[in-house]
């Protein structure tokens, strides 16, 4: 009785050894970075409340192509070309994303971070989960998503959103691929200004030494001439 029992539990345990082994490994979250440089000059945008700008010519690369299945995350820099800076007035929302070449209502929950023109954060949204539709990705972010909401006046060089796919609506994708990003503003009329914009203090230091040292190269290359002439 203790030996057919005992061969029954062994016997258990090796066909759910088997059953484990035989069942396909789950697939384990990616990140996928994406960075592009965009020229506000070349954005289109114009002075007036909702408008966006996407893909060739206000983006280099023009063309991306990242591919987001169900759990995996989305690291999303935009950089504004040179030291180029964008001020709005009285903003409501700021959205950057990414277009898919198919559609599908995707639920998501990112952070959305405004930037200097050196990189560092200026101001930031606080965690943010919605479902969208039909051919892009990445949330809306409005006033009441920062904390204390978004300033009368608002200057940034750039935009970081980090984002994880939650969930493809429709059962039958469960990953779809990007290609052309794009940025959206919703702001007061007349509340677009573009900037070349100002080196941060590090830059004007690195500006200073270089001078300083190209100003010693070539009084080092005078007195070198002058030594051989005489």
């Amino acid at each position: 009785m203790i030996g057919g029992l005992f061969r029954m539990k062994y016997f258990s345990a090796i066909c759910v050894a088997a059953l484990l082994a035989a069942a396909p490994a789950a697939a384990s979250a990616a990140t996928a970075v994406v960075n592009v440089t965009m020229d506000l000059t070349q954005s289109g945008f114009a002075p007036t409340g909702f408008t966006y700008a996407q893909g060739s010519p206000s983006f280099s690369p023009s063309t991306i192509s990242v591919d987001l299945a169900e759990g995996d995350t989305l690291d999303f820099t935009i950089d504004f070309l040179g030291l180029q800076q964008l001020t709005l007035t009285n903003p409501n929302m700021i959205w950057g994303l990414i277009y898919a070449t198919s559609s599908s209502n995707v639920t998501g929950t990112g952070t959305l971070s405004l930037l200097d023109t050196g990189g560092n954060v200026i101001l930031a949204s606080g965690p943010k989960t919605d479902t969208e539709g039909a051919v892009h990705f990445g949330q809306y972010f409005y006033g009441p998503d920062f904390a204390g909401g978004l300033p009368s006046s608002l200057t940034f060089g750039g935009l970081h959103y980090v984002g994880t796919v939650d969930d493809y609506v429709d059962p039958a994708t469960t990953s779809r691929t990007y290609t052309v990003a794009g940025l959206v503003i919703d702001s007061g009329a007349n509340s677009y200004s573009v900037a070349a914009g100002v080196p941060e203090p590090a830059a004007w230091t690195v500006m200073l030494l270089g001078m300083v040292g190209l100003g010693a190269a070539l009084r080092s290359a005078r007195r070198r001439s002058t030594m051989l002439a005489a």
